[in-house]
C-alpha cells in the first residue's frame, strides 16, 4: 500500500488534495486503510504510541521555546521514497521565544 496514493483518493476523502487537518481529527470518520503510518493489524509497529506520545512532548517543547517562520516562496512538492518528504525542503527561520520577552529579536 502507498500512504500518499491512498490519502488522495477521492473515493475516500473529498477534497483530497485540499490540506485540511480537521480531516484526522478523532471524531472524523476515516476509512480503516487510508492512513496507516505505523502499518495495521498484526504486523503493526510495537512503539507507535510511545513515539506518537515523544512526537507530541517534543513539538510542544520546540514550540514554546522557538518560533518558526517559513521562508516566502515555499513549496508544497512532495517526494514519496518510502516516507513522504517535502521535495525541496521546508527551510524557515527560526528565532528564540525568550529573545522576543525581552524584547529582543
Amino acid at each position: 500500500f502507498n500512504t500518499y496514493i491512498m490519502g488522495r483518493m477521492e473515493k475516500f476523502f473529498k477534497e483530497p488534495l485540499k490540506f485540511d487537518p480537521e480531516r484526522f481529527h478523532p471524531d472524523e470518520p476515516k476509512p480503516y486503510y487510508c492512513y496507516f503510518p505505523f502499518a495495521l493489524g498484526y504486523c503493526s509497529c510495537l512503539g507507535q504510541t510511545f513515539s506518537q506520545m515523544e512526537a507530541k512532548v517534543v513539538m510542544a517543547k520546540l514550540l514554546q521555546r522557538f518560533r518558526f517562520l517559513l521562508v516566502l516562496g515555499q513549496t508544497f512538492k512532495i517526494m514519496d521514497t518510502g516516507t513522504l518528504r517535502h521535495r525541496d525542503g521546508v527551510v524557515c527561520t527560526v528565532k528564540s521565544r525568550v529573545a522576543d520577552c525581552k524584547g529582543n529579536t
